[in-house]
């Protein structure tokens, strides 16, 4: 749920949720392309699933990866149909990223930012993707774009410092690591980053 808000989908008024301008829209712009997953039966069937794997020893990659497949499936069909939906691209490259294509999530990351150049996530998470391709001068100039545009984005404060680390640029890691456990105090990663 922190996600929600952090990402600015909702805010939270007098204990409840409360979609955003940009929460409305998002959902206006995803139900039409995913009815199948935004659906309180697939909500149901997933949970059902999800307590095999915990209960009755079911394979989650493999329920994992029925998932990507449909998910991937849903998000080219929803690209097709709408080829400046920033989100669908941002989406793909998340999961391109996972299924460890790297390049593929590298040019969806960038389609994103050509679409929505004040991205913030997509700078953040094409930084990483950069870095795991040992290309740190680019996840270092994705990561310093992602905090011009969210100055309070601590994990890109965090991967900024991991890519400077690589680099040999401690100096300057420790400083983004401090940075990123200032702005969240309870960034446990950050703070063994810096340690």
């Amino acid at each position: 749920l922190s996600k929600l808000g952090v990402r600015e989908y909702t805010v939270l008024e007098t204990g409840k949720f409360r979609p955003t301008r940009l929460g409305r829209e998002v959902t206006r712009r995803l139900v039409p392309h995913f009815q199948d997953i935004i659906d309180t039966e697939y909500t149901r069937r997933l949970e059902e699933q999800l307590d095999e794997v915990e209960d009755d020893g079911r394979n989650w990659r493999d329920l994992l990866k029925e998932f990507h497949a449909k998910f991937r499936t849903d998000l080219d069909k929803a690209i097709a149909l709408d080829p400046k939906f920033a989100t669908a691209y941002y989406n793909r490259a998340i999961a391109r990223a996972h299924k460890g294509d790297t390049d593929g999530a590298i040019a969806d990351y960038t389609k994103t930012v050509e679409i929505d150049p004040k991205h913030a996530g997509a700078y953040n998470n094409r930084a990483n993707a950069y870095g795991s391709k040992k290309d740190f001068d680019h996840a270092i100039a994705d990561a310093t774009k992602a905090i011009e545009l969210d100055p309070k984005f601590a994990a890109a404060y965090n991967n900024r410092g991991a890519h400077l680390a690589d680099k040999a640029e401690h100096e300057r890691a420790i400083r983004d690591y401090t940075k990123a456990t200032e702005l969240d105090p309870k960034y446990a990663t950050a703070y063994l980053n810096r340690a």
